[in-house]
Formats: structure tokens, C-alpha cells, sequence
């Protein structure tokens, strides 16, 4: 009964996001977690959440020992998948719009991601998906 009760209060949540902001579940989820603390949101939703980061693009790892395993951009975010299965979502907001622009630099040239987020993001993401 949770489950169906998240469910319907997901989508008409979605229906109501959707009529401020546009279409697309990754404006969705990038307005989500920046409502909500994702441990703070029922399981079934995480999974909503979880189910919508499938079309990353696997980083190239020209150095050969990254700890970045995937990443997806869009026009003012990064999702980060490291080699553990954490997600993190870093946007314009946290840690800030030189460094997402640098970090989309380093993830297509598929060298130094890892190292950059190590040395000068460290705990400033947007949050953490899983």
C-alpha cells in the first residue's frame, strides 16, 4: 500500500514539476534532489530515481586506473558513476559552474576525472544518488 501510495504521489509531483519547468526526467531529477535529501525519499522513489541513471556514457579511462567508471552532462549538471556504484550528481549550483564545466571537459577527454573531483571537489556534490 506505500508503494502505491509513493507511486501516485510521485507522478502527480512529477505532473506538478513538470507544469514549472518542462518535460525531461533529468530536469526532473535534478529538481528533486535539490528539494530533497535522497535517503529522506521512500525506497520506491529511489528506485524511480536509480531507474532514470541507465544512459551514462561509459568514461574512457585513458589512464587506466580511474576510479570514474560512467558519466552523463547535461547543459548545467554532471552525473558521476565511480567504479564502487556511486552516484553523484554535481551541478551549477554545488560545487559551482567553472568546476561542472571543467569536470564535462575531463570526462568526454576521458583523463584526470578522478584526480580533479579527489583534489578539488571533494565533498561539494549537488547529491549523492546512490
Amino acid at each position: 500500500m506505500q508503494a502505491k501510495i509513493c507511486v501516485y504521489m510521485l507522478f502527480s509531483f512529477y505532473k506538478f514539476v513538470i507544469s514549472q519547468i518542462g518535460t525531461g526526467s533529468r530536469k526532473f531529477l535534478s529538481f528533486i534532489s535539490t528539494k530533497f535529501e535522497f535517503g529522506d525519499l521512500p525506497p520506491i522513489c529511489q528506485y524511480y530515481y536509480h531507474f532514470n541513471i541507465t544512459k551514462m556514457t561509459k568514461y574512457l579511462n585513458r589512464s587506466g586506473n580511474s576510479g570514474v567508471y560512467a558519466y552523463e552532462t547535461e547543459s548545467d549538471q554532471i552525473l558521476v558513476q565511480f567504479t564502487d556504484g556511486s552516484v553523484y550528481l554535481y551541478n551549477y549550483s554545488v560545487p559551482g559552474i567553472d568546476e561542472v564545466e571543467h569536470m564535462k571537459q575531463l570526462a568526454t577527454s576521458g583523463l584526470g576525472l578522478n584526480s580533479y573531483i579527489g583534489r578539488n571537489i571533494r565533498k561539494r556534490y549537488a547529491s549523492k544518488i546512490r
